[in-house]
């Protein structure tokens, strides 16, 4: 079966104008659930309170599919479900699992096949955590590259809001709804240089 890849960091593209796709808020919350969790959940189980995990899978809308594939479902400001990424990970390491028939990809296309959205759905990202803004407008920002970082450092610093980007090169106008809030980045080592580049070009973020 044919799945739609999720884009390559080289090939990251500014979020297009026009309005914007849901995803049907039903069918997702269908998927958020802890009878039934992913594998990434399974390891979140194995590093800190259950509680916790509970708690971070709801504020952090993580689906999972049947085969233990976890997915990071991108929810804006305005309680819109942008898109979800697939990403299949061992359960007892947390890494993501990458050989096999297990590539990341956006959920869009499982949804598409199921007649749940139409062909012609076109998906405009935002950033990974950013319905939280809202919610704790006084809170620190800390930003990261991958969604796995932003729900594990948020069970040991709850007191930040941690967003991710989804890339290290996916750094666009998804960022500019962190204008006038107190930011913290956190590159990967290899997107160091190129963040700290970037940054220092955006003035309008206080980072």
């Amino acid at each position: 079966k044919k799945r739609q890849q999720a884009p390559k960091p080289a090939l990251a593209k500014p979020t297009p104008a026009g309005p914007i796709c849901e995803l049907p808020k039903d069918v997702v919350d269908s998927t958020i659930r802890m009878d039934r969790p992913s594998n990434f959940v399974r390891f979140l189980d194995t590093i800190l309170d259950p509680l916790i995990v509970e708690g971070l899978v709801f504020m952090y809308h993580i689906g999972a599919k049947k085969s233990g594939e976890t997915v990071f479902y991108q929810m804006d400001g305005k309680g819109r479900y942008r898109g979800g990424k697939v990403i299949m990970f061992n359960p007892e390491t947390g890494h993501r699992i990458k050989e096999g028939d297990y590539p990341v990809y956006w959920i869009t296309s499982d949804f598409q096949r199921k007649g749940l959205i139409p062909q012609d759905w076109k998906m405009t990202q935002c950033l990974f955590g950013e319905d939280l803004l809202a919610q704790y407008p006084d809170r620190v920002v800390c930003l990261v590259e991958a969604e796995k970082t932003a729900v594990i450092c948020a069970g040991y610093m709850p007191e930040f809001i941690w967003v991710a980007v989804g890339g290290k090169n996916q750094l666009n106008e998804r960022l500019d709804v962190l204008r006038g809030r107190e930011v913290i980045v956190f590159p990967d080592i290899d997107a160091t240089e190129a963040w700290t580049e970037y940054f220092n070009g955006r003035a309008d973020l206080n980072v």
